[in-house]
Order: C-alpha cells, then sequence, then structure tokens
C-alpha cells in the first residue's frame, strides 16, 4: 500500500462505520430518536467528521436507506435471474423477499419509516437508487408468465402484499400461512395465490 492510498483507506473505512452505526440506530430510534452525536461517539469520530461525508442527518438517514434496500434487493434479485422457468423464479424471488422482511431488522423498520416520513425527494432518491431497479426485474418476469394485462400493478403487488403480511405478523404473532414448507415460503405462496392465481394452480395444485 502506497503512502498516497493509505489515507483514501482511511476515509471509506470510517465512512463504513459511520454508515453500520447510524443504520442500527436509526433502525431502533428512527429518524427523530437517533442523534448525529450519538452515531459519531459510537462510530468513534467527531461530528464535524461525519458532516465531512454527509451533508446533513437527512443526507445520512437516505444514505442508510439506500445502502440497506440496495444490499437486501440484490440478494433477493438474484432469483429473477436464475436459470429456471418464469413461474419458479418469481416464485423463488417472493421466497426471499419474505425471508429478508422476516429476518433483517433493519430492512422492514426502515422501509416502514421511510414509507412514512419521507419528503418528495427522498422517495425519489430511493425509488431511483433502489425501488425503480427491482420493480423492473420482477415486471420482466411477470410478463414472460403471460398472466396478467396490467404487470406493473402486479409487480408492486407483490411487493406491498408482502410487506403488509411481514408488518401484520409483527403485531398478530400468532398469525400463520396455509400452504406447505416454512413461513417465508407460505407467505410468498399467499402472495402468489393472490396476486398470480394462474400461476400459484401451475406450481401447487395437481
Amino acid at each position: 500500500m502506497t503512502a498516497s492510498s493509505r489515507p483514501r483507506r482511511k476515509a471509506a473505512e470510517s465512512e463504513k462505520t459511520i454508515l453500520r452505526v447510524a443504520t442500527d440506530k436509526f433502525t431502533e430510534k428512527g429518524f427523530d430518536g437517533a442523534s448525529i452525536r450519538e452515531i459519531a461517539n459510537q462510530a468513534g469520530v467527531t461530528v464535524p467528521t461525519i458532516y465531512l461525508y454527509f451533508e446533513d442527518k437527512r443526507a445520512l438517514y437516505l444514505a442508510v436507506c439506500v445502502s440497506v434496500f440496495k444490499r437486501s434487493l440484490a440478494l433477493i434479485l438474484e432469483q429473477l435471474h436464475a436459470d429456471a422457468p418464469p413461474e419458479i423464479r418469481i416464485y423463488r424471488f417472493l421466497v426471499e423477499l419474505a425471508r429478508e422482511l422476516l429476518e433483517d431488522p433493519h430492512l422492514a423498520k426502515l422501509f416502514q419509516r421511510e414509507l412514512a416520513d419521507a419528503d418528495r425527494d427522498g422517495l425519489a432518491l430511493l425509488d431511483r437508487e433502489a425501488h425503480r431497479i427491482s420493480l423492473g426485474a420482477v415486471e420482466d418476469t411477470i410478463r414472460e408468465l403471460g398472466e396478467v394485462d396490467v404487470v406493473p400493478l402486479a409487480a408492486l403487488s407483490t411487493f406491498a402484499l408482502s410487506f403488509g403480511l411481514v408488518q401484520y405478523t409483527q403485531v398478530t404473532p400468532e398469525l400463520d400461512f396455509p400452504g406447505e414448507g416454512s413461513k417465508p415460503e407460505r407467505l410468498a405462496q399467499v402472495v402468489m395465490r393472490t396476486v398470480l392465481p394462474d400461476t400459484y394452480s401451475k406450481l401447487f395444485s395437481g
């Protein structure tokens, strides 16, 4: 490592640490409850150091949201690019989406808070950096199925229904889903049966 590369590496590590700590704090306390000073103290940096990387608290929060959403969506969307028939790919995608929402505490909470509290610019940023890419991939797979006329609505419904069902299980822990397999698999089957009933029947009936 050259002497000139050390400051860049240290800066990258500092930014990564700030994002990691901020992710935990914003998930735990929300935007209003988390403080920049608390994040700085736990990250081992000064408050001015945070402002070297992020313009303000809102910019840091949006950077956290984009980072979490892109990381989770990358894992989920792998299922849509597999070498398999479209009905298998969309089902595997729904299973992984349910699994991420159920098991990743950051994803579901940040997604819920951002939808409830985001301003127009914040939503536009998230749409550009994460949501639009994922919706496009889902739309392409649903279009291959040839089952529905309004493909964008069906794609959006897979996300909305999955998220809604996961949120409902958090306030009603005893809620279970009919179907086969693990909880993410059963939740995915409910979503598929609702949004893509013909595809569901092809996979699970007969």
